[in-house]
């Protein structure tokens, strides 16, 4: 769908050569008194407004104050862009019923806005200068309140980016949401309706999905977060030394607080609660069992009702039932179980 509707917008090189594929027009002359692009006759460019005299606005695009578009940028379709401050448009395509207002916004270097897209000031979508049609909005998507999306990053669905950030190859999609500074970067992607909130980031190939919410803190590598998965360490993320990493699955309805380190293949899923712990290696705390200050690792497993407040869990042991460990620094290893 996203190739159809990019192949959909009219061509740069067809443009070229037939300025708004053939329709009445003219062009203008900006206010500035230096020539302008080619509006068509069934387009509006506000007077104040300048279009470079590369740039097209075309088809019943409508364009209410002092936008600037500029470089060779398109404005097409039923387009609408208002504000009374800065808005600029550079070396850009904006199509479809995409809706751009408010200001300060710059929309450049090869970034597509289309679909039914809206971006709100502040806001900055900008490629890299390298490629075509990079970054991308589109969709029912929205991105607004200080949000940048950077790179080749994509932003589509109903997604909501709100104060965050996406650069690199980073997707956001379907209805999920990235506010209150998080950032996700490089090749990972957050969809369903996942909530990614709090000065969190999510890196590397990290995918976050279906209903979890992740609050500051840091997801990297491998590491899938999905179901209920509730991840939380305040509104900052996690220093080096915690965070989710490797191949690290949390899901079910999951909680992990407090600077806790699940990594390498380490699972936690069912109801289980960690709390400022280190699960590690291919150990696996699930059902209801609860963590607190700690480290569980080799093939260990904590399960059903069981609760550890202190300690290490280690090799091939295992902790269930209603087991309640509690008192000094006990090492449970080899094949115990309790």
């Amino acid at each position: 769908m996203k190739f159809l509707l990019i192949a959909s917008l009219i061509s740069f090189s067809a443009m070229a050569q037939v300025p708004c594929d053939g329709a009445a027009g003219s062009y203008r002359t900006n206010p500035d008194s230096s020539p302008g692009g080619f509006v068509a006759a069934t387009a509006y460019v506000h007077p104040a407004a300048i279009v470079e005299v590369n740039s097209q606005v075309c088809q019943n695009a409508y364009l209410q104050g002092n936008i600037q578009v500029r470089g060779t940028s398109l404005i097409l379709h039923n387009t609408y862009i208002a504000g009374a401050g800065s808005i600029v448009i550079r070396d850009a395509i904006v199509g479809n019923d995409a809706v751009i207002t408010g200001t300060p916004i710059l929309i450049a270097d090869g970034a597509l806005i289309y679909g039914r897209a809206i971006i709100q000031a502040p806001a900055t979508i900008q490629g890299n200068g390298v490629g075509t049609y990079l970054p991308q909005v589109f969709g029912d998507a929205r991105v607004n309140s200080g949000s940048q999306i950077l790179g080749s990053s994509l932003v589509y669905g109903e997604a909501l980016i709100q104060n965050g950030t996406l650069r690199d190859n980073a997707q956001v999609y379907e209805r999920a949401q990235v506010s209150d500074g998080a950032q996700v970067e490089k090749f990972a992607k957050v969809y369903g309706e996942a909530q990614i909130l709090g000065q969190s980031k999510i890196t590397d190939s990290a995918e976050v999905y279906e209903n979890a919410y992740i609050r500051g803190s840091l997801i990297k590598n491998f590491v899938k977060v999905y179901g209920n998965a509730y991840i939380a360490n305040g509104d900052v993320y996690a220093p080096v030394g915690f965070g989710i990493s490797g191949n690290a699955r949390i899901f079910g309805s999951a909680k992990v607080y407090a600077q806790s380190h699940v990594y390498g293949n380490a699972m936690v899923f069912g109801n289980a609660t960690v709390f400022t712990a280190s699960i590690s290696n291919q150990a696996k705390v699930s059902g209801n069992a609860g963590l607190t200050n700690a480290t569980v690792n080799g093939r260990a497993i904590v399960k059903g009702d069981a609760v550890i407040h202190a300690g290490s869990i280690g090799e091939d042991a295992q902790v269930y039932g209603s087991a309640y460990i509690h008192d000094g620094t006990p090492v449970i290893k080899g094949s115990a179980q309790v």
